[in-house]
């Protein structure tokens, strides 16, 4: 896995693309069951924040990823 900020709008590697996925989605499923909890509400503030900042960072930086297959177009 390469990554590079040039990367960013070419297509991303798949299998890093479909876990970024499963972490954006997971966000608010999780976001529900950790605030659902019985527990004080300070540590679920902790909790959630950091999870959704691990999660979100985690899709940002698949984004950065190429696809193997790749090829860029060589007339420009």
């Amino acid at each position: 896995m390469k990554l590079k900020l040039s990367n960013y709008n070419k297509p991303s590697d798949p299998k890093w693309k479909t876990i970024g996925d499963i972490c954006l989605f997971a966000i608010p499923i999780y976001s529900g069951i950790f605030a659902s909890l019985p527990i004080p509400d300070p540590y679920k503030i902790y909790i959630l924040a950091g999870m959704d900042t691990i999660l979100g960072t985690v899709k940002i930086i698949t984004k950065f990823t190429i696809d193997k297959n790749f090829k860029e177009n060589e007339n420009n």
